[in-house]
């Protein structure tokens, strides 16, 4: 082969030919190919040799295999130690995401383990509400609680929040009480009356009494309400002292700052809300409380979802659609109205009247309190209406004397269970299980009024559970209890 054929060029690659060392016939050192068409055939030996020589793509010489070979043992060595590689990140990954969830969980059983040692701790302080404080339990700064306590229409409220890792932490709130005082261990306890309660009709009580005159009568007559049972009453009958139902003074400013708008007297640091609002929130009682003014704030209360350390403040008579979703919410209004099937945990504060309709359902531990500090001509009342269920707390208290009584009226198919607390007069109907506390009774139709004399209605303190936390109303200083705990 010349010098000159040496210096050609393949047409295929366009890269300058080389030989066989053997043979010298050229092929492509850049593609390996031997090229055959009529543009690249190159005489073997001399340039005077006459006689083409062809060779097929399948006779390469033995170097080309193996470094064919040699390239393609290198990339799977490569693809091989990319695999391999990608397997122990994984791993790793995997083992280290399975350690932090491991000390996540152990972290967080510590925090819940430490929000119930100081849930005990803080029982058993008594201190009194509000309260806003740190406990450092084990005294090795790894194990702090932050406290925060609040009253909570006349319930007390409190919340917890533990670390638990980085910027992590466990928020818990609860609502407490205490277990019934003595006062309260019974069916009846009525102070101010002189001549007794009658019962006939249906009327029935089931445990002790504690009456200031009179006793328990069983043998009236009032016409038109004939016995329909043998025995009125299952339990004793007792005289009481002649006391007034009263409401203590400090009780009186918190309710009347409550019902004036005016929180930062009652909770520490609360927070205003005056703009439109997410009708969906949560709110932990670790935290300040959420004063929602809706005489300023648009809240779709159909569509809300509420739970917590929040108040609904009203200046104008406010009424709960049935579809809202409230739970230990504040409501805060002169005229509250509960419509039909409505289902939640609210504490009611209202001047004026609260109306539970048919079909709603108070869970426990649930209040409606009317407290009235003004002369009223038509009196007030709380009316809970046929198939209802209240769960906890009643309670009317009337500061100033009217020509009529509060009045708190309980339907025939409607039931309570819990505490009833009126220095006013009660329409008992339905079935009550607990205490009903209170100056007198009344039972009015389109024909008669009846005053202290039942012809229906039932008060069962012996179905009441003995793990039933009330209030504190009489700040007896009794040892907190849990009523219930909220979760986020």
């Amino acid at each position: 082969m010349t010098m000159n054929n040496m210096k050609e060029k393949c047409s295929v690659c366009h890269r300058p030919w080389g030989g066989c060392s053997v043979c010298h016939r050229p092929w492509c050192c850049s593609l390996g190919l031997w090229h055959t068409d009529r543009n690249d055939r190159v005489a073997c030996g001399t340039q005077a040799t006459a006689t083409p020589c062809y060779f097929s793509q399948s006779s390469l010489p033995l170097s080309m295999f193996a470094r064919r070979l040699a390239s393609h043992a290198l990339l799977s060595v490569v693809v091989l130690s990319f695999v391999v590689s990608l397997m122990l990140s994984a791993a790793i990954a995997l083992a280290y995401t399975r350690s932090t969830e491991i000390l996540l969980y152990k972290n967080y059983i510590k925090g819940y383990r430490n929000i119930q040692s100081a849930q005990e701790y803080f029982f058993s302080l008594q201190l009194q509400t509000p309260v806003n404080l740190t406990l450092d339990l084990y005294q090795t700064g790894d194990d702090s609680v932050q406290i925060r306590s609040c009253h909570w229409g006349l319930w007390e409220a409190a919340g917890f929040k533990s670390a638990v890792f980085g910027t992590r932490s466990i928020e818990k709130s609860m609502i407490y009480g205490c277990l019934p005082a003595d006062k309260f261990k019974s069916a009846l306890w009525m102070s101010q009356v002189s001549y007794g309660v009658g019962l006939t009709g249906s009327a029935h009580i089931k445990g002790d009494c504690y009456i200031s005159e009179g006793g328990v009568r069983t043998d009236i007559n009032v016409g038109g309400y004939a016995s329909t049972i043998s025995k009125h009453l299952e339990g004793n009958s007792y005289k009481c002292d002649p006391l007034t139902i009263v409401s203590t003074e400090q009780q009186q400013q918190y309710l009347n700052n409550l019902q004036q708008g005016n929180f930062n007297a009652v909770f520490t640091q609360p927070e205003m809300y005056a703009d439109k609002i997410s009708d969906t929130m949560y709110r932990s009682f670790s935290q300040p409380t959420l004063c929602i003014m809706l005489d300023a704030v648009k809240v779709n209360l159909a569509s809300a979802h509420i739970k917590g350390n929040c108040i609904l403040y009203s200046k104008q008579p406010l009424s709960i659609p049935a579809s809202a979703k409230l739970e230990q919410v504040q409501i805060i209004a002169p005229t509250v109205f509960i419509e039909p099937g409505f289902t939640g945990s609210i504490h009611v504060l209202a001047s004026d009247s609260i109306y539970v309709a048919e079909n709603v359902v108070l869970q426990y531990p649930s209040s409606l309190v009317l407290n009235i500090q003004t002369f009223k001509v038509n009196g007030t009342n709380i009316t809970i209406k046929n198939t209802a269920i209240v769960n906890g707390l009643i309670y009317s208290y009337q500061a100033v004397p009217d020509m009529q009584r509060s009045l708190i009226r309980i339907a025939e198919r409607a039931g309570t269970t819990g505490i009833i607390y009126s220095n006013g007069l009660v329409e008992l109907k339905g079935r009550h299980t607990g205490n009903i506390t209170t100056a007198g009774f009344q039972y009015k139709n389109h024909e008669q009024t009846l005053t202290n004399v039942l012809p229906m209605g039932t008060m069962d303190f012996t179905a009441l559970s003995k793990h039933f936390v009330v209030p504190d109303l009489l700040h007896k200083k009794s040892m907190y209890q849990t009523a219930c705990w909220i979760e986020e």
